[in-house]
């Protein structure tokens, strides 16, 4: 079987391509794992479904050559139905599985992620990408783009740090924020899901080189 052949698209390839893809794009912003469920979370309906669309069309073509692999796997393990039993066919089908598959993605994603962010970079802050509906934090006068640094004297370098300086606290009670540019004092809101206490921000991690 040539390459050619083996990467042909059919039924089965791109049913086998949708359902990893749609599974793998469900999990990344649902769970909180991959850290997109925030953020996703706060999105209007528009842009979930942007995001979703786009997720799932990228994932398609990366995850489309395991899909192929897997078929013809399937037709030459399971149901016998491959005419070719060359061995280059099936090390390139076990290749194709092997090395794009979600879980090889995951992996080398989280060693590009490492290296740039614990290696060569490190965490320096927790940046301020917007704001939610109700936000002290935008009332009081901070910006996007704004970098917290500090919570009641507390240190703020991740985004577990953040969470840690809120936990005690309850809804109307006030911290003092600290950013580069200032100092506010926020009046904590509540949070409607689970009565938590919050800013009102929606943060992403900041790095920043050695």
């Amino acid at each position: 079987m040539a390459l050619k052949e083996l990467l042909r698209p059919t039924r089965q390839k791109i049913l086998i391509d949708f359902l990893i893809s749609s599974i793998w794009v469900l999990l990344v912003f649902s769970v909180p794992y991959f850290g997109l469920e925030k953020v996703f979370s706060a999105y209007d309906w528009q842009s979930k479904a942007f995001s979703i669309a786009v997720n799932l069309a990228i994932l398609l073509l990366f995850y489309y050559p395991a899909s192929c692999g897997l078929a013809f796997l399937y037709g030459k393990v399971v149901k016998n139905a491959s005419p070719d039993s060359s061995k280059k066919s099936i090390a390139a089908a076990v290749f194709f599985v092997i090395a794009a598959n979600p879980l090889s993605f995951s992996l080398a994603l989280m060693g590009v992620n490492y290296m740039g962010h614990e290696v060569v970079n490190r965490p320096c802050g927790v940046e301020v990408a917007g704001f939610t509906g109700n936000s002290p934090s935008r009332d009081s006068g901070m910006s996007a783009g704004e970098t917290i640094m500090e919570v009641d004297g507390a240190r703020i370098d991740t985004l577990d740090s953040l969470q840690h300086a809120l936990e005690g606290k309850t809804a109307e009670d006030t911290v003092s924020v600290k950013t580069e540019k200032k100092e506010y004092m926020i009046t904590l809101a509540e949070n409607p899901v689970n009565r938590s206490p919050v800013l009102g921000v929606n943060v992403k991690q900041k790095y920043c080189a050695r």
